[in-house]
């Protein structure tokens, strides 16, 4: 699993789900929780698009809020979950 694939998919979701026009403007570390932008809702939302896009189920010990404070964050979550080597390029 690619992390920048997985970001991309997060922010579409964002765009598409939340009706949130800005998308665009959401970089790797952008404090999604932080500025209101993923609220509980939205997080168990978001987890579900991407669990039945890609096919693969998070640990529920995975499902802190550090791991849905960014973009980078969830990516990194979901690629440790599909027990892929990270591909990221991000730091």
């Amino acid at each position: 699993m690619d992390v920048s694939k997985v970001m991309d998919m997060v922010r579409k979701f964002i765009s598409a789900e939340l009706e949130d026009s800005e998308a665009d403007m959401i970089g790797p570390d952008t404090a999604l929780l932080e500025l209101g932008i993923l609220d509980s809702l939205s997080m168990v939302n978001l987890l579900s698009f991407l669990e039945n896009n890609l096919g693969m189920k998070v640990p529920e010990h995975q499902l802190i809020p550090e791991n849905f404070a960014t973009p980078l964050a969830i990516a990194r979550m979901v690629c440790a979950s599909t027990e892929s080597p990270l591909s990221d390029g991000v730091d």
